[in-house]
């Protein structure tokens, strides 16, 4: 990790102020494999998958006398047409702060957290039961791959 705010928030190398995007997408999927089998035993393959996701976000760094703050941060819901269970949201923000008390002293903060998903319906772990074979809601968060992480750094001067 870099000191502090360091390049969080900028784009091409350049300090930007706090940007704010939006996007919506057509997406077509494949290879997502699913967590029921057929009557034989065998995966099912839903082939080819469209759908929609909708993008939003924010980036940007903001200086004052002696500090410094930099974000970004990108979030993400996918929803397919025919196979709602393989729909899904990922979140990731970056966060940076940097104060520089004095030309020795400087004290700074980084921090990296998220989450990303291949979840089953809206709200992960909320499957239809006729893809869990009949299983509760509560049940089917263990078919729930999310993955979550968190990591932080504070740094003092050498």
């Amino acid at each position: 990790m870099s000191r502090g705010a360091g390049d969080i928030g900028k784009r091409g190398g350049e300090t930007v102020d706090l940007r704010f995007f939006a996007s919506l997408n057509a997406i077509y999927d494949t290879g997502l494999v699913p967590i029921f089998t057929d009557t034989g035993g065998k995966l099912v393959d839903p082939g080819g998958l469209a759908g929609v996701e909708a993008e939003i976000g924010a980036y940007g760094q903001h200086s004052w006398r002696r500090a410094n703050l930099g974000l970004d941060y990108k979030g993400n819901y996918r929803h397919y047409n025919q196979q709602q269970y393989f729909d899904g949201s990922d979140q990731q923000l970056r966060l940076g702060y940097t104060y520089q008390r004095s030309r020795r002293l400087q004290v700074s903060f980084q921090g990296l957290g998220g989450t990303y998903s291949q979840g089953f319906g809206g709200v992960a772990g909320l499957a239809p039961t006729e893809v869990t074979g009949g299983l509760s809601p509560s049940s089917a968060l263990l078919f729930d791959n999310r993955s979550t992480f968190l990591q932080g750094a504070w740094m003092l001067p050498t």
